[in-house]
């Protein structure tokens, strides 16, 4: 596919990427063994595991996401310009493209808008608790308090109400 990586920065820049290992940040990609390594295997340098970025179109630099990594997930790639640290950006991998749908942050927020909240009284304090929809999948659980503060424990306790227009 190719030009995964994009980058807007001044024309004439030289801007290069390092593939970081989710699973494990002390290994990169080294693109000349097509495979992870702890950083600075065999005396290599920043320049062994750079990943080259063409300026297009003036200002927008492009590079291509290294075929060989196969395995899905949100990988950072550390931005180099002239071989000093310049940023760094998220790609969230499929193994074979870059996902364009925002990935796992953009689902969880979905999952919140949409999913069943209850109120767990079996806990000290209650928890009001949001689910995957029509799942027993938990996304988020809070301790509630009342306006005061305290724990909240006790059906006595006035905790909100909706009226409908």
């Amino acid at each position: 596919m190719g030009g995964e990586v994009r980058l807007a920065c001044t024309s004439g820049s030289t801007i290069t990427f390092v593939v970081r290992d989710p699973s494990n940040p002390t290994k990169v990609w080294y693109p000349g063994g097509a495979a992870w390594e702890t950083f600075g295997t065999g005396s290599r340098t920043n320049a062994d595991y750079d990943i080259s970025m063409t300026d297009r179109l003036g200002d927008w630099y492009i590079g291509d996401f290294p075929a060989g990594i196969i395995t899905a997930g949100m990988y950072d790639a550390i931005i180099l310009n002239g071989g000093v640290f310049f940023g760094s950006i998220s790609i969230d991998w499929s193994g074979t493209a870059r996902s364009e749908s925002g990935g796992v942050a953009i689902d969880f927020i979905k999952n919140v808008l949409e999913g069943d909240v209850k109120i767990d009284i079996t806990t000290t304090p209650w928890n009001v608790v949001v689910y995957v929809k029509g799942t027993s999948t938990e996304l988020i659980r809070k301790k509630l308090k009342d306006v005061s503060g305290a724990d909240l424990i006790t059906i006595t306790t006035v905790i909100g109400q909706h009226v409908e227009p």
